[in-house]
């Protein structure tokens, strides 16, 4: 299983042929995919902007396809094949337009040159922590330009974005519009993602590998942190949840580890103060900072409208989805949700437009990757499987994709040939390290 030591540098590191002209497109692939969950909202030649990226790319994905024959592993295809056989039901459970077909196409598509390794999934990863990093960065500059200088930092640019998006237009021009779309006095900025929830759904995945390293380096270590801050600051009761997991997991593991290696001292009456010092902190903070405790009664009080992310996001849907009967249970009622005027999770409208079959073909890459993956690639898919009870993007063609590439570096390290060489480069340093 492969150890991250940082995935920052990953970008344009070298690979073993060194850095040619094939590794540049490499990059540019990687850096345009990880834009794919944010292109999606905003104009584009076809469709939208991250459906244009997808298809300009497709020559150059192809052409690192045929260069790459060789060397594909096809355990990570047979990974992939129950979510290309979800698309493929999706397109013929209730008929499809040759737009629907182009669109299934192109996913089924990335799918399979993602899962052959023909698309460099570290790269990926690393361009989705530059982009994590930076979003975090500006959520920062946000807050002080909000609270010491007096005025919102708009950082989306409202006048590209799609007819469909212009829900979220006064939240990204105002910063302050509560879940039913009203003014409100709790500030929520989310850098340049439209919303807080989409921010948090960009954030976890690079969080989660930033910590998952048995040896965390420094630079991932700050990573990490300025990523935990930035979905502090989101206000995402998702994605504080995530970070209060996050870090406890981290935390058990280093005192496991400590033990392990006979320095019992982790639980030295220092290291106990610093706990109950710091749980007091979080206490109080939730208890007298506005915005966290506005955020953590977001996640368990009603307050009477149904909107909070237990009752308005599980409840409602799940009363429309026990409805089903007979031939709607299984094949669902109709892949059309405009008339439904709530919130549905990615499980709930997925069970309602395409039954259960829909559902059981949808998690079967997920159940089987917390099976059979470790580290952080365990965790990212318990958190993919848990949220889609809250979140209706974790269904979606560019959050999926987005999520699919992340848990494919994982099946790419599970094979043997794989693991040879990754004990070669440990070993390696190893020896240099010795040396010194």
């Amino acid at each position: 299983m492969r150890k991250h030591t940082g995935t920052l540098g990953n970008l344009f590191a070298r690979r073993d042929d060194g850095f040619s002209l094939g590794s540049l497109v490499d990059v540019l692939i990687a850096f345009l995919l990880a834009l794919g969950p944010i292109l999606q909202h905003y104009r584009g030649l076809l469709v939208n902007a991250g459906i244009s990226v997808l298809i300009l790319l497709l020559p150059f994905v192809l052409g690192r396809q045929i260069s790459k024959l060789r060397e594909i592993d096809y355990r990570g295809i047979l990974a992939i094949i129950p979510l290309a056989v979800f698309v493929v039901y999706k397109l013929i459970d209730h008929g499809f337009t040759f737009e629907e077909f182009a669109h299934g196409m192109i996913v089924i598509f990335y799918f399979a040159v993602a899962a052959s390794g023909c698309i460099d999934t570290d790269r990926f990863i690393s361009a989705t922590t530059w982009i994590a990093s930076f979003a975090s960065i500006l959520i920062i500059v946000q807050y002080v330009c909000f609270y010491i200088f007096d005025f919102h930092l708009q950082l989306v640019p409202t006048g590209w974005l799609l007819p469909k998006s212009a829900q979220w237009i006064p939240r990204s021009e105002i910063g302050m519009v509560g879940m039913d779309g009203k003014p409100s006095t709790f500030y929520r900025p989310s850098s340049f993602f439209l919303e807080p929830a989409h921010m948090f759904l960009y954030l976890f995945p690079p969080l989660i590998i930033s910590l998952s390293s048995f040896s965390v380096n420094r630079i991932a270590k700050m990573t990490a942190i300025l990523l935990s801050l930035a979905l502090i600051l989101s206000t995402s009761g998702m994605g504080i949840a995530t970070v209060v997991g996050v870090w406890g997991i981290y935390f058990l593991r280093k005192a496991v580890e400590m033990h392990r290696l006979g320095k019992r001292r982790f639980f030295s009456l220092k290291n106990v103060v610093i706990t109950v010092s710091v749980l007091l902190g979080l206490t109080l903070i939730c208890f007298y900072v506005p915005f966290i405790r506005k955020s953590i009664n977001r996640i368990f009080s009603a307050g009477g409208t149904s909107s909070n992310a237990i009752s308005g996001r599980i409840s409602r849907g799940l009363r429309l989805t026990k409805q089903l009967t007979g031939t709607k249970f299984w094949f669902g009622v109709s892949d059309n949700v405009e008339g439904i005027n709530f919130h549905l999770s990615g499980f709930n409208a997925t069970m309602y437009r395409y039954g259960l079959i829909g559902v059981i073909l949808s998690y079967v890459f997920y159940f089987r990757s917390l099976l059979v993956l470790k580290d952080a690639y365990f965790w990212i898919s318990a958190v993919i499987v848990v949220i889609s009870f809250f979140s209706a993007h974790t269904h979606g063609t560019f959050y999926m994709q987005y999520f699919v590439y992340f848990l494919l570096s994982g099946y790419k390290f599970r094979t043997p040939r794989t693991r040879r060489i990754c004990f070669k480069k440990r070993q390696k340093i190893a020896n240099e390290q010795g040396e010194e």
